[in-house]
């Protein structure tokens, strides 16, 4: 470095005060030193984990998005195969999966009409529709997010024989992408 020769002056004189200084108040000055750079160092670390914070509060706020945005198109297209596959099964009527807000959360409403009619609650349908609305949920399910494979207990114990027959036909085109363990 250049140093003018009065700069030059007050260092000698600043370096021999300092000299003359007791060893433990030299000690001091080092141990100063030392908790400076320390302090300089976890500011700097501190304003790291601020600055990632930050960072994955947004990508936590983009993924938030995302998932939701994937979950209500994949819903829809649950929802409109469960539909159609219900109408097939019932031989007409109206089936939709419906996302509901609650206080504790989300839910999803089941929500079937067989044909001819009123909308009523899952729960006041017959063992046999509700074993058949089961049936078109699960032949959805595996149209829109197949699995290689699939084992069914019981499913048809509840189903009179023309509904069995629509089970069957169902199984069938299920086996034809699965499969299938009954």
């Amino acid at each position: 470095l250049f140093r003018s020769a009065e700069q030059e002056r007050l260092l000698a004189t600043l370096e021999g005060e300092l000299a003359a200084y007791s060893p433990g108040e030299a000690a001091v000055g080092e141990e100063l030193a030392a908790l400076t750079e320390r302090v300089t160092f976890l500011r700097e670390q501190v304003a790291d984990l601020t600055r990632a914070q930050a960072d994955l509060t947004a990508v936590i706020a983009r993924l938030d998005q995302v998932v939701a945005s994937q979950f209500q198109a994949g819903l829809g297209r649950l929802s409109e195969a469960f539909g159609r596959h219900f109408a097939d099964l019932f031989n007409g009527g109206r089936a939709a999966l419906v996302l509901e807000t609650a206080a504790e959360g989300y839910g999803i409403e089941i929500q079937v009409t067989p044909p001819g009619r009123r909308p009523p609650r899952l729960a006041a349908l017959s063992g046999g529709e509700r074993a058949l609305a089961g049936v078109a949920l699960l032949a959805a399910i595996m149209e829109t997010n197949p699995s290689p494979f699939m084992v069914l207990d019981e499913v048809d114990a509840a189903l009179d024989e023309a509904n069995s027959r629509r089970f069957a036909e169902v199984v069938a085109a299920m086996g034809r992408r699965s499969q299938l363990l009954i």
